[in-house]
């Protein structure tokens, strides 16, 4: 099996969301801009770091079947503090942080976003917007740092993202100097 699919993957839909930055800036004002594109990007996002977090969770606790975003905050918190992590938007010097606020009941919004255009696009359409598809991405970026981590891979990575970055204080998921996160 090919244990790098994973991050390839991620790099290949931040680089697709960044050819949408050609015709959307990425401004305060456009955050709320949806669009098909967005809403396919979201839902690939989304569903590749539901592939992601069950990598994780079957390393961090071999014991555990998680089936829902819900699950997956009680199976990793075991062992990180995601809601504290940042990712920088490296081209418009912005910090997000994707896991803010999650808890076991209550997800973060741009995954509730995710599953209402999924189930609900006719309802829901304008949820597949910029905010949201940037912060799925930002999530599997973390998401896919925890699984290499936890497999041990890191240090294969080779290809960056363009994009995403993280910074280098401790209690952060590094890609250039290793995982660092914190641990409880």
């Amino acid at each position: 099996m090919d244990t790098l699919q994973h991050w390839r993957y991620f790099i290949a839909l931040e680089r697709e969301f960044t050819e949408t930055l050609r015709y959307v800036e990425y401004t305060p004002n456009q955050q709320s801009v949806f669009s098909f594109e967005f809403a396919r990007l979201l839902m690939l996002a989304c569903s590749e770091l539901d592939v992601v977090f069950k990598v994780a969770c079957a390393t961090v606790d071999p014991n555990a079947s998680p089936d829902s975003i819900g699950a997956y905050f009680e199976c990793l918190s075991k062992k990180y503090r995601l809601v504290s992590e940042e990712v920088r938007v490296d081209r418009y010097s912005e910090v997000l942080k994707p896991f803010d606020g999650w808890t076991k009941d209550h997800p973060p919004a741009w995954w509730s976003a995710y599953n209402k255009v999924k189930h609900r696009r006719h309802e829901h359409f304008e949820l597949a917007s910029l905010k949201n598809t940037i912060h799925a991405l930002t999530g599997l970026f973390v998401g896919n740092l925890l699984a290499l981590n936890e497999l041990g891979l890191i240090s294969n990575v080779f290809d960056g993202p363009i994009l995403l970055g993280r910074d280098s204080e401790p209690g952060h998921l590094m890609v250039e100097t290793g995982y660092k996160v914190d641990v409880l």
